[in-house]
């Protein structure tokens, strides 16, 4: 059986109606492609810039989460270095941390004072000076006793602390303080003797 005969016929392509001639088709199709890539272009511009915009923002709220991190971490790491710092237990002690406050690291001094002389300041101030250190020192100097006064750095961020908890008198409190202190102390001291005393 032989293969059916194909019809073939030719097209003749007609320029669009609007467009009569050819060139002009042709330029007017230029053109369409012209704007359609620049509108193409317009666009990405736009989102380049958009990009750099976020990108700009996203750097900036990184780079503060960063510097907000690293202070929270420095924070963290003075608090707990200065747990280890206290109760002074010597006049050598007193007088280390006097060089060592300066204005970078007060705040950080007075804020872990402050959160331990919570209370009453007779019972709490032993958490910043041992007794032991109590009964050497006075404020003045008086009785052969060391001038706490003369460790200004320490006494000045002692008495920030305190006033920030409320001390209308900070000097008299911690004067005041120091001597029940010390009563304390020698009272015990008696009772600890009487009682070592051999019954008779």
């Amino acid at each position: 059986m032989s293969p059916p005969e194909i019809s073939r016929k030719t097209l003749g392509l007609k320029p669009i109606a609007k467009y009569p001639n050819k060139a002009e088709a042709c330029q007017n199709c230029a053109k369409y492609f012209e704007e359609s890539f620049k509108q193409i272009n317009n666009t990405i511009q736009s989102l380049q810039e958009t990009i750099t915009t976020q990108n700009d923002v996203i750097m900036k709220t990184l780079s503060e989460h960063k510097v907000l991190t690293e202070r929270i971490l420095y924070q963290e790491v003075t608090q707990n270095n200065l747990a280890f710092t206290f109760p002074l237990d010597s006049i050598n002690g007193l007088s280390e941390i006097n060089e060592t406050i300066n204005e970078n690291n007060r705040k950080d001094y007075i804020d872990r004072m402050k959160a331990m002389l919570k209370g009453r300041l007779s019972k709490t101030l032993t958490e910043i000076m041992t007794t032991n250190l109590c009964m050497h020192i006075n404020l003045d100097g008086v009785h052969g006793k060391k001038r706490l006064k003369d460790f200004p750095a320490f006494y000045n961020t002692l008495t920030d602390a305190c006033r920030l908890l409320g001390s209308q008198d900070v000097e008299a409190d911690i004067r005041n303080a120091l001597k029940i202190i010390k009563k304390r102390f020698i009272h015990a001291k008696c009772i600890q003797n009487k009682n070592a005393k051999p019954n008779n």
